[in-house]
């Protein structure tokens, strides 16, 4: 991927609402995680962490709002989100924490 200008943030969610199930577990979701900076989201078990992640690559399409990822929406078709995917990475808890 080509170099994203450090004024685009890596990361946005604008009034995102996901649901799973027909219920809603997010609403209301707005985040901005600049480009080159390390983000954690941190709560309980239950309160939507793993629900926020699968939006940002892709596996759950909002109800409503918008993510974009590098500036451009988060795609729904495969081909396009599997470019998408090459240009990111995730840290799940059970691979290995950041411990210090």
């Amino acid at each position: 991927m080509s170099q994203v200008p450090t004024e685009i943030p890596a990361v946005r969610f604008d009034a995102v609402r996901l649901d799973r199930g027909g219920r809603t577990i997010l609403s209301g979701i707005d985040l901005v995680a600049p480009v080159g900076s390390i983000t954690a989201v941190l709560g309980p078990s239950g309160s939507g962490k793993s629900t926020l992640l699968a939006a940002l690559t892709g596996e759950l399409a909002p109800a409503s709002g918008r993510v974009q990822v590098f500036g451009r929406d988060v795609p729904q078709r495969q081909r396009e989100l599997l470019e998408l995917r090459k240009s990111i990475g995730v840290l799940l808890q059970g691979n290995g924490l950041l411990t210090d």
